[in-house]
């Protein structure tokens, strides 16, 4: 874990240096740009919180992540703290991929075309590594495990984000 909380903040620290965005903090910004126009000014979920501690919500996805991995994968090869402990270096290796793209869009400008190639490398290199992971079985049944990881992940990350909104939003109303 250490390694994926040095890498995420090295990210972090480089894209504020930079003047730019996490690619994680993009789709946050795209989620409360979302909540706000459903909210009308009700209520506000702040997420400043979370886009300036992308390391540690790094880390703290980790858990979903190996997870939802788990699930995908139930029965192959690697049991829970293990899944975690390769999550981790995932993560680790991701962000070295962000970091290396985000110098990129500094140097040549913000470029949709980068960030697109950013986001497949390092998505693919989720699917290459289950692929090395996973040798005995099929090339076929690992990308479409892979593929059902990603979907469980995005259900339990907005299973979370839907339950932490409303949380908040009924805590909010407690106050008032």
């Amino acid at each position: 874990m250490s390694y994926a909380l040095a890498l995420s903040t090295l990210y972090f620290v480089l894209t504020r240096l930079l003047d730019s965005e996490t690619f994680l903090g993009k789709a946050i910004s795209g989620f409360n740009a979302g909540y706000d126009d459903s909210v009308k000014g009700d209520c506000k979920f702040d997420v400043n919180l979370i886009l300036d501690n992308y390391a540690i919500i790094s880390i703290l996805l980790i858990p979903f992540y190996a997870f939802s991995m788990f699930i995908a994968f139930k029965g192959v090869r690697y049991n829970y703290i293990e899944h975690i402990a390769i999550r981790s270096f995932v993560v680790g290796q991701q962000a070295l991929i962000y970091l290396f793209f985000s110098l990129l869009i500094y140097l040549f400008g913000k470029n949709d075309i980068l960030e697109s190639i950013a986001a497949f490398l390092a998505i693919g290199y989720v699917f290459w590594v289950n692929i090395g992971l996973f040798r005995p079985n099929k090339v076929w049944n690992t990308l479409l495990r892979t593929a059902g990881f990603y979907l469980l992940f995005v259900i339990l990350i907005n299973i979370l984000l839907f339950t932490t909104v409303v949380a908040l939003m009924f805590l909010q109303k407690i106050d008032t």
